[in-house]
């Protein structure tokens, strides 16, 4: 499964609390894995997936580490114009 589906898949399935919290976990051990390759599929495949959805993007920051949140929010300001 690629990155960039699994973040499609939890856009579709954000009711689905259980599949969410495994996706909040692999979020946070790929933002703080150490590994530069890593981080970068993070950020381009899973996040910015993500943050195409506003209110998801929202929610996303209680879940995730700091050094996710600081992705994101790069994200959404760099791509879609949004500051938090």
């Amino acid at each position: 499964m690629s990155y960039g589906l699994l973040a499609e898949e939890a856009l579709r399935r954000r009711d689905d609390q259980a599949f969410l919290d495994h996706v909040f976990a692999f979020i946070n051990e790929l933002a703080d894995s150490g590994d530069h390759l890593l981080e970068d599929l993070l950020f381009l495949s899973v996040l910015e997936s993500l943050a195409q959805n506003p209110e998801f993007a929202a929610s996303l920051y209680p879940k995730i580490t700091v050094k996710a949140q600081k992705g994101l929010r790069l994200i959404e300001r760099r791509y879609y114009g949004r500051s938090r």
